[in-house]
């Protein structure tokens, strides 16, 4: 016979209601900002703008804070041992309703319509149902046994083909390394190519050429990140295509450490095939954490130490990858010992931290750029916090009441999903906690039983560890409020959406009784995942349509590339002019022309926005006074980043040592080539 009841702790008609609470909070809160001038010199869209950067950690801090309280106090009150199915469903559906009016209609009819759901919600289960009298069980989540047999060497090979069956560009650089295409039919003239390419490709010749991070070059990311750009080089030769070819590759074991992940937390893992139709890429910056998490998740239910070693070498390896995600993926681990109370498991955790960053920073340190590497890491954080190449972060206020309308702009997307992709991880934690068995009556007692119960549940641990990763990963997205960022710290959320698909299999499954439930919850999920954005900036199947394409250009050894004959024209014109080994300086952002040319930079940074500072202007001013070039290249017609200035990224005391010493010797086309002039002789 089915259930009429089951036992709920509340916690899925409490988040709306919650967050829709917090929302209307926040317009009465007597909180306001002033804009802070940074003293260090930077300059930004936000700077310019007056903005006060500083609101966003707090609004952000308040978000969670206000959300977790509210969620907590509402399932004290919804929660029930045994309630009629159908009181769940219109409970969950009034708390629904209730953070729609909020969102959708205007203020005063959005309090209404959240006060009658909440209202509501709370009437409809204080009449029906039975409260708990004493502390809540918490009974532990189904989770999948991963062991080693075949059919798991057949789904990693599986995710390992789904990995390369979307990345299109990983087969068409395979295709150029192939037939040994040269560099100069893979030139661009855009922005890619000569400045984010750029940067790395220049970065990766320094260190061939002996140089140091932070002694010898500017860089904004680990130390590891383009070393790895160099170990692919002594593969594959010093090429475009074999940078090209390591890029792809990271995009793709990127992907492949998100298809690993999530097959371990779900019971069905055909479920991954639906992860690329949710985010449109994953860096291995940050699939690098994800892998940890794997293994953290292979000892928590293996109990094996060895996985904790393992974990540790990807925590050095992350680390000094990439210091955001790798600093995330710490601290979840960390967390992850302290609630299972494992010293051994830390102890072999660090070992293997410390035998992947140890060697580097003793290579670092014998050659005098160790603290120079990490004063750069340490400051790069403070740089984003004062207004670094930060932009403005959508305000949801100001943004309500959304409107139908404007669903299909760009600026209701970044709205939409910057607030859609944090809100899953912190649901995703109130509901693995659970928030509803701590007791203010019996405060330690219910948080050690909540502890205790984590301890013994591998499958709630997990949920926890990726979704406090998804929050702290988001700080990224606030440091630089685009889609390209929101759209980097997105895995973790696909991950616990993707879980919670697992989840309502079950419940369908779970009887005819329980349908109801099954089917709005189902509904409430699609319409989130709809309206938050997350279906609209993936196209798996035009990659897929690419690979093959790309793949069919292999096999047939068709020729495309071309490259552009403007670049090349000033690569050789500096070539022919300068000596190997003579400094050129190419502004404001073409580091590309350091590889290109081999020639190296008179200064510390290749991209000029990468002049942060007014001590950094200073210190290039300082050092082209000392050991001027003899050759300048200005593009008139480079990309400026967010539209910033020259005279404001630069500076005027640089730009005006430049006017007053270099003349033009020739142009091509927006390219200008100075050369030195002495204005004392």
């Amino acid at each position: 016979m089915q259930p009429r009841s089951v036992s709920s702790d509340g916690v899925v008609a409490a988040l709306p209601i919650a967050a829709g609470f917090a929302i209307l909070l926040a317009r009465g809160l007597p909180v306001r900002f002033e804009y802070v001038p940074n003293d260090l010199g930077i300059v930004s869209l936000t700077t310019l703008a007056r903005y006060p950067a500083q609101q966003e950690m707090f609004w952000y801090a308040y978000a969670l804070v206000a959300c977790a309280l509210g969620t907590w106090g509402l399932a004290r009150l919804f929660r029930r041992t045994a309630a009629p199915i159908a009181s769940i469903v219109w409970a969950e559906m009034a708390g629904g309703a209730g953070l729609l009016a909020v969102l959708w209609l205007p203020v005063f009819v959005g309090v209404i319509g959240w006060s009658l759901a909440a209202g509501g919600a709370f009437w409809i289960l204080s009449g029906r149902g039975t409260p708990p009298t004493g502390p809540v069980a918490i009974d532990p989540l189904p989770a999948p046994r991963v062991r080693c047999s075949p059919a798991t060497i057949g789904w990693v090979a599986g995710a390992l083909a789904l990995a390369l069956l979307i990345a299109p560009g990983f087969w068409r650089d395979v295709w150029q390394i192939g037939l040994g295409v040269a560099d100069e039919r893979l030139l661009a003239d855009n922005f890619t190519f000569l400045g984010e390419t750029g940067q790395h490709l220049a970065w990766a010749n320094s260190i061939l050429h002996g140089g140091f991070q932070g002694r010898d070059f500017f860089c904004l990311y680990g130390p590891l990140y383009n070393l790895s750009i160099v170990g692919f080089w002594s593969l594959f030769g010093r090429s475009i295509a074999a940078y090209s070819l390591y890029w792809a590759t990271a995009r793709t074991l990127g992907w492949f450490c998100l298809f690993l992940l999530g097959g371990a937390i779900v019971r069905r893992p055909w479920l991954v095939l639906g992860l690329p139709f949710l985010l449109p890429w994953v860096k291995l910056r940050l699939g690098l954490a994800l892998l940890g998490i794997l293994l953290l998740i292979l000892w928590l239910r293996g109990g094996r130490l060895r996985w904790t070693l393992l974990a540790g070498v990807v925590a050095g390896t992350s680390l000094l990858y990439s210091q955001e995600y790798g600093a995330a993926f710490v601290v979840v681990s960390t967390l992850a010992f302290v609630v299972r109370r494992e010293v051994r498991g830390a102890a072999l955790y660090g070992l293997g931290a410390a035998a992947v960053v140890a060697p580097v920073l003793i290579w670092f340190a014998a050659n005098d750029a160790l603290l120079p590497m990490l004063q750069d890491l340490v400051q790069y954080p403070q740089y984003l916090m004062a207004g670094y190449a930060k932009m403005i972060f959508p305000s949801l206020l100001s943004g309500l009441p959304l409107a139908v309308s404007e669903l299909s702009t760009e600026e209701s997307l970044q709205l939409r999903l910057s607030y859609a992709v944090p809100a899953v991880s912190l649901g995703a934690l109130m509901l693995a906690m659970p928030v509803s068995a701590l007791d203010l009556r019996r405060p330690i007692a219910s948080i050690r039983e909540v502890g205790e119960a984590l301890a013994r549940d591998p499958a709630r641990l997990a949920l926890v560890l990726i979704a406090i990763f998804g929050l702290i990963s988001f700080r990224v997205a606030l440091g630089r409020s685009g889609l390209p960022r929101t759209f980097a710290v997105l895995p973790a959320t696909v991950l616990l959406l993707g879980y919670a698909v697992d989840r309502l299999v079950d419940l369908w499954r779970r009887g005819a009784a329980l349908r109801p439930l099954a089917a709005w919850r189902t509904l409430a999920l699609a319409l989130f995942v709809g309206v938050g954005g997350f279906l609209e900036p993936p196209d798996p199947v035009a990659l897929v349509k690419k690979t093959v394409s790309n793949v069919a250009a292999l096999a047939a050894r068709r020729d495309h590339p071309r490259g552009n004959r403007h670049v090349e024209r000033v690569t050789r014109w500096i070539q022919l002019r300068t000596n190997p080994g003579e400094p050129v300086l190419f502004l404001p952002d073409d580091g590309a022309y350091y590889y290109l040319t081999d020639r190296p930079n008179p200064i510390r940074f290749v991209m000029g926005h990468q002049i942060v500072t007014d001590a950094h202007r200073a210190e290039v001013l300082r050092d082209l006074r000392a050991n001027p070039p003899r050759y300048l290249v200005w593009d008139h017609d480079a990309y400026r980043v967010d539209n910033l200035p020259d005279e404001l990224v630069f500076g005027p005391a640089i730009l005006a040592w430049i006017d007053e010493h270099y003349q033009q010797e020739t142009r091509i086309g927006g390219v200008e080539i100075r050369r030195w002039i002495d204005p004392g002789n």
